[in-house]
């Protein structure tokens, strides 16, 4: 009896080991990667899950997906001279947010706070609701430069989102202006 628990607790250590070792590697294989906008005036860093998809916005700068995880990343720039000059960065956020939330069933926002990403400022905020019977959350920050208003959107399905959140959050806080 001893013997066999001793052989027990030999194998199940190797188990474990061996699971915390395949962890090891599984984030040794998640290598980053800079993704550029095809002018090269931005970039975003993902892990090498992503590619780039120009199918998924027609005014996208750069659109990034990630197919194991129905993930898929699109960054908007609109120059502020198509707007008028009342437009403020939170008034274009709280914008970008009805709009989404008006193709959604149920729709859900989460409070909008302040951001800032490698020294531009904006607001950050989700919208969740349902298209076609599937949850989806879309996690928005939204920056300004001197020029444009910058919309950087992230979605999933509202489990995924909720499973890789401070991922995604790592892909929209890369953001950088290229000069």
């Amino acid at each position: 009896m001893k013997k066999s628990a001793v052989i027990l607790a030999a194998v199940l250590s190797l188990f474990f080991s061996s699971c915390a070792l395949g962890d090891s590697v599984n984030l040794l294989e998640a290598k980053q990667k800079t993704f550029k906008d095809s002018s090269g005036s931005f970039s975003v860093d993902a892990t090498t899950k992503w590619s780039e998809d120009i199918s998924l916005h027609e005014e996208s700068q750069l659109s990034l997906a990630n197919v194991d995880e129905s993930a898929y990343f699109i960054a908007l720039l609109d120059h502020k001279s198509g707007f008028s000059s009342e437009m403020t960065l939170k008034l274009y956020a709280e914008l970008a947010g009805e709009a989404t939330a008006e193709g959604l069933q149920d729709a859900l926002t989460d409070g909008m706070g302040s951001i800032t990403v490698n020294g531009l400022f904006g607001y950050g905020f989700s919208v969740t609701g349902t298209i076609e019977g599937v949850r989806i959350t879309y996690m928005f920050v939204i920056l300004e430069d001197d020029e444009n208003f910058i919309q950087l959107v992230i979605w999933s399905s509202e489990r995924m989102m909720s499973e890789k959140r401070l991922e995604y959050m790592k892909i929209l806080s890369s953001f950088e202006r290229i000069e």
